[in-house]
């Protein structure tokens, strides 16, 4: 009979320490030579460290976590508790430093721009100083690069005009319920958009929150959307699409280091010339047509049109103000009789 040794014990280990993480990755990156890699990759981590510097983060960066080049990119790992302060002040300062940046960076190369997209996640991970080997790998880390991989974050990117916007950032849902919800970041939760990340290749699937600092408009219009696009949620409330925000919805002020000291201009949802296929706008210079020829507008929400209008008001969601009269839906009323 054999001799009974006892039973044999589970034992539950602890966690590693709780870091916020910030990655980033250069635009286009690959479609670089490699003498301008070199050059971006140094660039990149000069921009970190003096938005650090200039949100009063200079002593988190000197004693950052993990910090590593990843060739295209780099990122840090930071105490949990300053999670807030790498949303709000440094991305906006990032986008500050990146801008004074440019001029630099176009003396070397014309051709050169760095603009970067950026992600936040939280979550535990091993930080043992650099003693051993695997410090930063875990679960936190995993989520914060698929949001830095995401098709939408690339979209909002690309989508943004590249003399105006130079960053485009998305954190994970635990960091945005942490630091956006829990009220800990000086930025209106509107300006952050809520999406879904599908990236089946990699098995991941949870939602993600966009922000941009400095938004614009590209002028050569929205990139086209490509296979397994991140879909925006569903919903008015958090987590789901900010409502049409323009400087007077509280957008955070971008300070601009220039000789004159001006801001940057106010970016408007206007369209000028005719405008084909134009669902929302808040003032149309020109005709409004529906494919090529001029007709009603289904839940247009348009809110002036100067130029001939015809039958571009059918369906309107909301009055529409033609000259002094005030057409609202299939009716047009003078805004003297209505009173």
């Amino acid at each position: 009979m054999a001799e009974y040794r006892g039973r044999a014990r589970r034992t539950s280990s602890n966690m590693p320490p709780y870091r916020a993480v910030l990655a980033v990755d250069v635009e286009r990156y690959s479609r670089t030579t490699s003498a301008q890699q070199r050059l971006l990759s140094n660039t990149v981590r000069d921009a970190l460290e003096q938005a650090f510097a200039d949100s009063g983060l200079e002593e988190v960066w000197r004693t950052a976590s993990f910090p590593q080049s990843t060739g295209d990119g780099y990122l840090v790992g930071v105490p949990t508790e300053y999670l807030p302060r790498l949303i709000h002040p440094l991305l906006p300062e990032l986008q500050d430093v990146l801008d004074d940046m440019q001029p630099a960076l176009a003396s070397e190369d014309r051709s050169l721009r760095l603009r970067l997209r950026a992600a936040i996640g939280l979550g535990p991970l091993p930080d043992t100083g650099g003693e051993e080997r695997g410090d930063g790998i875990g679960t936190a880390m995993n989520e914060t690069h698929r949001v830095l991989d995401s098709p939408a974050l690339k979209k909002a990117l690309a989508d943004s005009d590249p003399d105006i916007t130079f960053l485009a950032a998305g954190l994970t849902r635990r960091a945005y319920e942490d630091a956006v919800l829990g009220g800990y970041v000086a930025v209106k939760q509107r300006l952050f958009q809520g999406v879904m990340v599908d990236l089946p290749d990699k098995e991941y699937r949870a939602e993600s929150y966009i922000y941009v600092p400095q938004p614009s408009i590209n002028p050569g219009g929205p990139a086209p959307e490509g296979p397994g696009e991140s879909a925006v949620l569903a919903g008015d409330g958090p987590g789901g699409p900010p409502a049409p925000a323009d400087a007077a919805a509280g957008a955070p002020r971008t300070r601009r280091r220039s000789a004159s000291g001006g801001a940057a201009a106010e970016v408007e949802n206007s369209v000028g010339g005719d405008s084909k296929n134009t669902f929302q706008a808040r003032t149309v210079h020109g005709d409004v047509y529906n494919g090529d020829t001029r007709t009603s507008v289904q839940h247009g929400g348009i809110g002036s049109i100067g130029g001939d209008v015809g039958t571009a008001v059918a369906g309107a969601q909301g009055p529409v103000n033609i000259g002094g009269r005030q057409v609202n839906g299939s009716s047009d009323q003078d805004p003297e009789e209505e009173a």
